[in-house]
Order: C-alpha cells, then structure tokens, then sequence
C-alpha cells in the first residue's frame, strides 16, 4: 500500500471531507450533547460509525503513521471537556481524594463518610452530590485508585481532576496505538487494521472522553500480549498483573494459558498473582476486603443494564413468578459462564500463543451476554480483540450500544425493551453469519 500523504485534499476530496464530518462529530460529543438528548445523541453517534467505516474502507490513502496521528487527534478534541456522557468519574475523584485525605477507599460508603462529618474539604461535598452510587463501596481495583489518588492531589478541583485523568487516558490509548501494529503484524495480520481500534467512536468517546479507565487495562493487556509472544516472561506476567490490577477481568484469561507456556505457566502464574496480591498492600484491611467482596456480589444480584440473554431470561421469569428473579439469576448466570468459559479452556483444539486473542475473545463475549450488566464501555476491550481476530461483530455491538442511552430520556432511568431488542438481535445475527463463514473458510479460522 502507498500513502498517498497528507497533501490529499485535492486528490480526495471524499476523504478530507469524511475527516472535517468526524471531526465535528466528536467535538459535538465532546462539548454540545447531555446523554438526557437520545435522539440526538444516536444521530451524531451512528453518523460517527458511518465516516469511521468509510475511513477504514479508504485505509490505503494515509500511511499507519498518519492514521496513528489522527486517531490520538480525535482524542485530543476531548482534552478540555467534562464528560457529558457519563458521572462516574466523580466517583474516581472521590476515591483519590478520600485516600489523599487518609481514608481507605474501600473501607467506608460515600455516605458514611459524609455522616462522619469527614466530607468537609473541597470538593468532596460537589463530588458527593454529583455521585451515581454514594450508598456503595467502591468496586476498583488497585492500580486506579493510585491513577485517582494522583488526580486528585495533582488536579486540585474537579476540572483539574478531569483533565490529569485523560491525561493517564491520553497516554495508555497512545502507547496502545504505537503497540497494536507490532503486535497484528506478530500475529500474521496486516498492521493498517489497527485503525478498526484506533478510529472507534465508541473506544474514544467512552475511554478518553467519558474517562472509563479500560483503556488503562488495555494498554496494560496489549503489552502484555505482545511480552508473551516474544518478550521476557517475568515482564509479561507483570504487566498481566497491573492489567487485572486496573480491572479484574483479565484473570480470566489466564485460564488459556497452562496449555500454552507448559511448564513456564506456574512461574507466570506465581509472578502475576503475587504483584496482582501486592498491589492490595496499602489497602490491607479486613473490613476493606469484605466491602469489595460485598460490591461485587451486588453487581450480579442487583445491577442490571443493557443486558441480552438476561434481559430476556428476566422477561421469562417475570410473567412465570411476578417478579424480577436478579437476586437468583445473576449468580446463576455468572456461574454459567464460568463454567462456560472452564469448558472452552479444557476444549480448545489448537491452544497457541497466536490464537489466545481469540480465546479472549469468546470468553469475554461469553461473559457479556450472560451478564445482568453491560455498559457501552466494557466493548472497548472486545473492539481491541476484533482487529487480532478478523472477527468484526464486536464492531456491530459497539455501534449498536447507543440504544443503552435511552435509558437516560426519564429520571429514574428506564430502558427501551424494543431498542434493546433490535441492538442484539443484530449483534446476534451478524455472530451468527461470522460464526458460519468461518467454519466455511479454514484460513479464517
């Protein structure tokens, strides 16, 4: 492929013009949309995914340096906004400010502290008014209460809070970005398609502009992929650790590695496991460890959003019982998918380091559709694995996610039954198509 370079405006006008169209998109995103604004909201949102696929369809025009460039350009319209899209990173400030002020962040609720009387110093009284869940512990892991400690003492306020958090973001989607072409390449597939990463709406707006920290573990999960195939193990193990110290999932994935290192799986596994117990160290407290526990179990017996085999399994339970069976269906659910993904561990057929992308990604895949809770930013892990397997319905779902913000039209939140219905039933069915073309072509395979 030649680049064509950036002196393409006269020579493409298509593509300047498809670049100038998304780019007022984000920035619109960015500064100009409340997620109360569904219509609106879908509009821009399915508008982005459109350009985002002519953009890839054109790939050829720019060089991968130059998409790498654009790709972190439309982050950077992020750079001064205050996420419109989701509160949650008043809960992250929270936290970094609670522990800077000498409370664990996992020992006491919001609104405990508050009713101590320890909510006194800006802004902890804006952040507790601001928060979507003060009445719960905090549910996250290690390594990003150190990333909200530091903002919070570095940003002083909230804005100033907001912007060193996208700055951690900026810099783990970068060191992404100039990783995943290495990383395709080692993996025998073509460097360009890192883009289908690179130039989600989905992946930037949700990770650099609404500030959900995956894209902290992605890096983190990325390097370590890479370390694995061809670095040092101790290094991949670490960086292992500091993935599922940001968030837990990927110790799931380690399930599909004894096969695949033999014998180096136990030092692997002992390295990874000890830096992940470490990284609890400066939390060590009893009551702290049964808080978390007690917020995990209320994510699979109380939470529920933008579900797909829940939801309709919910549905089935409503009309048979009365009521919502969540409090027996959650934990029933995510039984079923561990033992789902244990099964597919046992199973596998041809366990390479080269096909472990793919292993990840049908368990992860997995684990969402049985899952009571999916927000659109938990795709952004299974859009990274979509350019290391060819599969591209994570791709589907993640421009489909936008009918989970209907949610948000009504105080409290209701979903859209039918909205959800068409959402997976497309992912579902553009699965299924994938699912037959490759048994179809071995080389997809």
């Amino acid at each position: 492929m030649r680049a064509a370079g950036w002196r393409f405006g006269w020579r493409r006008p298509d593509l300047a013009a498809a670049l100038g169209a998304a780019t007022a998109g984000h920035l619109v995103l960015a500064y100009g949309l409340p997620r109360e604004q569904f219509f609106a909201l879908a509009v821009v949102w399915l508008s982005l995914f459109a350009l985002y696929l002519f953009l890839i369809k054109n790939i050829a025009a720019l060089s991968i340096t130059q998409w790498l460039a654009v790709a972190m350009l439309f982050r950077l319209f992020y750079a001064a906004s205050v996420p419109a899209l989701s509160d949650d990173f008043n809960r992250f400030l929270w936290d970094g400010h609670v522990w800077h002020n000498g409370i664990n962040p996992y020992a006491l609720r919001p609104v405990e502290v508050a009713q101590r009387g320890m909510a006194v110093q800006a802004p902890l009284p804006e952040l507790l008014h601001a928060m979507n869940s003060p009445e719960y512990y905090s549910v996250y892991p290690p390594l990003l209460q150190g990333v909200f400690r530091v903002a919070a003492a570095g940003g002083g306020d909230v804005f100033g809070g907001v912007l060193v958090l996208r700055l951690f973001l900026l810099v783990a989607e970068a060191g992404t970005l100039l990783m995943l072409p290495g990383l395709l390449r080692r993996l025998g597939r073509q460097p360009a398609e890192a883009m289908w990463y690179g130039l989600n709406p989905l992946v930037i707006t949700e990770l650099t502009g609404n500030l959900h920290m995956e894209g902290i573990m992605i890096f983190f999960l990325v390097l370590g992929m890479r370390l694995l195939l061809s670095g040092p193990l101790p290094a991949a193990a670490a960086s292992w650790a500091a993935a599922a110290s940001a968030k837990l999932l990927p110790l799931m994935f380690l399930l599909f590695l004894p096969r695949r290192l033999g014998r180096r799986f136990i030092p692997f596994a002992a390295v990874t496991l000890a830096l992940f117990g470490l990284m609890f160290v400066p939390f060590a407290d009893r009551s702290a460890w049964d808080h978390l526990s007690q917020s995990l179990q209320l994510y699979f017996r109380s939470f529920e959003f933008n579900g797909s085999i829940y939801r309709l399994l919910r549905w089935i339970g409503e009309h048979v019982y009365g009521y919502n069976p969540i409090q027996v269906l959650g934990p029933v659910l995510g039984t079923v998918a561990a033992g789902s993904i244990i099964f597919l561990a046992i199973r596998e057929q041809r366990p390479t380091l080269e096909r472990l992308p793919m292993m990840m990604l049908a368990s992860l895949s997995i684990y969402f559709f049985l899952s009571p809770v999916v927000h659109p930013w938990y795709l952004s892990t299974l859009v990274l694995l979509s350019p290391l397997t060819g599969l591209r319905f994570p791709v589907v779902w993640s421009a489909l996610a936008v009918a989970s913000y209907a949610a948000y039209r009504k105080v409290p939140y209701e979903e859209v039954s039918w909205l959800l219905a068409v959402e997976y039933g497309v992912v579902f069915a553009f699965l299924l198509y994938e699912a037959v073309r490759v048994r179809r072509s071995p080389s997809a395979a």
